[in-house]
């Protein structure tokens, strides 16, 4: 950008310029993936079939797994009377191939160990059902739940094998648990993290100030123990608690910070805050799982994930509980997908994130899936018994293998290889997510010179044709951003100041109008206050729009709602003035003024008669411009009211003749 540019553009034209180098920059990082793609291959999710897999009996499939292109099902049957229960009754074999699922005989499951044991289990357990197959390293487990306790379990462990299985034993229960289900650890809030004052809170990192005292959790955004205002707050049950009484646990993670309070007596709630976006979110699935987001792009939980970039998103779940189960990574480095597990109803839910769009896909719900080496999802999800159970198939990143194009190996992007460019795409989009954001965010320019300072500095390429010269948008993005950084704090002042005048507008609209909804009008004066009050207000809000940044949709609704208000003032004043009485607190005046001028012994006391009428008049002149902008629908109301006032006017003037003319007679005297 030139130093003319600079000198005698404006913020609005700088941020404009940087619209059109996000722009630019996205379509070129667009040209580069698709490049990508011709070479290390792409694939994205697609739907290829609904499959039916059946089984000799009406059962309940309850999870599926694949080794090779073999496939075992396990599923819940409803054995009625039947006194011995067979592995046919709850585990079938299949093939896959083009798609189908045909019917294999049990061959890997016939060791006689695993028959006894199967068998026992049966015989000495009646309300043992199959609940999933879990792996662990080169071994494959057989889970069985016993009882109603979804803890309550008995596992049969399989050695992994190229060609099958082989049996181990019965006795590795303990061998099948979930992994750590936090990717981090909690920091426990401390005394000298307290902040005293009228309203006390806990300081967490400096980044968010938080309390459960007062009769309610209050999350601050500003350490000001002057006030009780947050931008969040939920009740809670001890009212009279100190800020002792709380358990308060956090994780400061980058512009993160997940925390947990547990107020007196009471559970623990949880919380994610963005200390750029200044948002908060409750998010009490927290309490099952947290896990590290790759490329420290946020965390994920079993119902959303919280990005550092400032996105939190919270998915429907009813609060169960639900736990990590494992993460699968795509060859290609962009594609994850975070399995989640509900040990109550035995139901997966898988979560797909791709670091380039920093995004998750739908999640899928469903009672087992599997996965196989070309990409290929199966699962399912069983409601009800029946022999013919549909299966969604699915094309997926997840391959084992990728065909790379090496008729390119002297390609740009070739060289540089997948994993890097994939970085190099995420930070992009990362920088994009920032490029996208108002300028409230906090720090917003510094972030956006920070971001693309990283990536011109890491990536050796980026000035490469092959790679559409990245570099060229992101260098003006960076200049763009640091001439932002100057004008924005000019902004900001003016903003500062404009949000001052509104809030001081706004103040004195809530005062009317919460005024005009109780007060009762006995007299004229009062409505000639109210209306004149009211002028005034709307004129202050017509001239608040010339002002910079101001919401003016905001300023229409209020004036809108004074509007309203002030024509039903006006038609109560109208009654009010066509009686009788109305016009008599002037009449009075005048009378009084007109004895004083009867009683009239020095000049001086003339001037302070003069200025008693010269104040009616103006009041009178005031009532007048009221009546004329009313809009009374019959016109003869305001000729009357009109003549009304008239006849004080000429009052007024017999009172000055006859004051002038005492005033000569004292003149003449002198």
């Amino acid at each position: 950008m030139s130093n003319e540019t600079i000198q005698n553009g404006t913020y609005e034209i700088i941020q404009q310029r940087l619209t059109q180098q996000k722009n630019e920059l996205t379509k070129r990082i667009a040209l580069v993936d698709e490049e990508r793609k011709k070479i290390f291959g792409g694939i994205d999710y697609n739907l290829i079939a609904n499959e039916r897999l059946s089984t000799e009996q009406s059962c309940k499939i309850r999870d599926i797994i694949s080794i090779g292109s073999i496939c075992l099902v396990g599923h819940q049957t409803h054995l009625g009377l039947k006194t011995e229960v067979d592995i046919t009754d709850v585990f079938s074999m299949y093939t896959f191939s083009e798609n189908r699922f045909e019917p294999l005989a049990l061959s890997w499951l016939e060791d006689q160990n695993f028959i006894d044991e199967f068998k026992n289990l049966y015989k000495y357990y009646r309300n043992t059902t199959f609940t999933k197959f879990f792996i662990s390293g080169n071994y494959l487990y057989f889970v069985f739940q016993l009882s109603s306790s979804a803890t309550d379990i008995k596992a049969f462990k399989w050695l992994l094998k190229e060609d099958g299985i082989v049996f181990i034993d019965a006795r590795s229960a303990a061998e099948v648990k979930f992994p750590n289900q936090f990717e981090f650890k909690w920091t426990k809030a401390t005394r000298d993290m307290q902040r005293k004052g009228e309203h006390p809170h806990v300081s967490l990192a400096d980044k968010v100030f938080v309390e459960a005292i007062g009769g309610d959790i209050t999350i601050k955004v500003e350490d000001n123990t002057k006030t009780g205002k947050g931008i969040y707050s939920e009740d809670v049950k001890h009212k009279d608690q100190t800020l002792d009484d709380s358990e308060i646990n956090f994780f400061d993670y980058q512009n993160l910070i997940a925390f947990k309070i547990k107020p007196y007596q009471e559970e623990e709630r949880y919380f994610i805050y963005n200390h750029k976006d200044k948002k908060v979110a409750r998010v009490d699935s927290l309490q099952y799982s947290g896990i590290l987001l790759p490329e420290n792009q946020g965390l994920i939980y079993p119902n959303g994930y919280a990005l550092q970039t400032g996105e939190i998103k919270t998915l429907e779940t009813n609060n169960k509980p639900i736990f990590f189960y494992k993460k699968i990574v795509g060859i290609n480095g962009e594609n994850f997908l975070f399995i989640f597990y509900n040990q109550e109803s035995n139901e997966y839910m898988l979560i797909p994130y791709n670091i380039i769009k920093q995004s998750i896909e739908t999640p899928i719900h469903c009672n087992g899936f599997t996965l196989f080496e070309d990409g290929k999802m199966c699962y399912f999800k069983s409601n009800e018994e029946t022999k013919h159970h549909l299966v969604q198939i699915w094309q997926t990143p997840f391959t084992k293998d990728v065909v790379v194009d090496n008729q390119n190996k002297d390609n740009i992007i070739y060289k540089v290889g997948n994993k890097d460019l994939v970085r190099l795409m995420a930070e992009c989009q990362e920088l994009q997510v920032f490029l996208n954001k108002k300028d409230s965010y906090n720090g917003l320019y510094d972030e956006i010179v920070k971001h693309t300072t990283t990536i011109l500095d890491s990536y050796y390429f980026l000035n490469e044709n092959g790679v559409f010269k990245i570099n060229e948008p992101l260098q003006e993005i960076r200049n763009i951003a640091h001439t932002a950084i100057n004008e924005f704090e000019k902004v900001q002042e003016i903003k500062k100041k404009t949000a001052a005048a509104l809030e001081e507008i706004k103040e004195k609209f809530e005062a009317k109008t919460n005024e005009l909804s109780y007060q009762n009008y006995t007299s004229l004066q009062q409505y000639i206050v109210s209306l004149s009050e009211i002028r005034s207000l709307r004129w202050e809000m017509i001239s608040a729009k010339d002002l910079q940044y101001v919401d003016v949709k905001l300023i229409d609704a209020w004036e809108d709602e004074l509007s309203i208000l002030s024509d039903r003032l006006a038609n109560d004043c109208v009654i009010f003035l066509l009686a009788p009485e109305a016009l008599a607190p002037y009449q009075q005046i005048i009378d009084s003024v007109s004895s004083e001028i009867s009683t009239l012994l020095k000049t001086i006391q003339a001037k302070e008669i003069e200025k008693s009428l010269d104040e009616l008049a103006i009041q009178l002149e005031l009532l007048v411009d009221i009546v004329n902008n009313l809009k009374i629908e019959d016109a003869s109301h305001s000729t009357q009211i009109i003549e009304n006032i008239s006849v004080l006017f000429s009052l007024i003037n017999q009172e000055r003749i006859v004051l002038n003319n005492k005033k000569e007679s004292f003149l003449a005297k002198n």
